[in-house]
């Protein structure tokens, strides 16, 4: 069941960091209860892709480094989508700039909003399928692995502690459901 609460009032913004990936904010707000907060938020950021791409009866996932993490994590090949892009031709590109495959089929499943206390960023999850071995072309910076996993093992090897993104999950999520109802 929905519920309509009212909008926080908003009174004034600071920008705290601006950088060509990212620009921090701060608003100070006013809650409906009349209490003034001050809230961090993200701009600059632009929706990205998540492709679930299949290659005979396999997940393309890839192990990617996370410098946070100080670790490689497994994800499915994401990426941001530049302006003058569909979601399909982003889907695409970065299908193939990190993995190396051209996808013959490419079809959007859905979509998540990520990170909705911070952003309006949204990730656009599309399946692809047929696909032909071509280059890897990692873009400066990305130490990337691909990295096969049996689709009928990949729910199997979440339960066991295969971690992953919350965003990469979300996107399983839907992708889950789609291939279920192809069923």
């Amino acid at each position: 069941m929905k519920t309509q609460a009212k909008p926080w009032r908003f009174k004034t913004s600071r920008i705290l960091l601006d950088h060509p990936r990212i620009r921090i904010v701060e608003d100070d707000l006013v809650l409906p209860d009349g209490q003034e907060i001050s809230w961090l938020r993200y701009e600059n950021m632009r929706d990205f892709v998540v492709i679930i791409a299949i290659q005979d009866n396999n997940l393309v996932l890839i192990q990617h480094y996370n410098h946070p993490l100080a670790a490689y994590l497994y994800e499915f090949p994401c990426g941001m989508i530049d302006e003058a892009e569909t979601i399909e031709q982003a889907a695409y590109r970065e299908l193939l700039e990190e993995t190396g495959f051209k996808a013959r089929k490419l079809e959007r499943i859905g979509q998540f909003v990520s990170n909705p206390r911070r952003t309006n960023l949204r990730g656009h999850v599309v399946l692809a399928t047929d696909l032909e071995q071509a280059e890897v072309a990692l873009e400066p910076g990305e130490m990337i692995e691909v990295s096969p996993f049996e689709l009928s093992q990949f729910e199997t090897q979440l339960k066991e502690g295969l971690e992953m993104s919350a965003d990469a999950l979300a996107a399983w999520s839907l992708g889950k459901l789609y291939l279920s109802d192809l069923s």
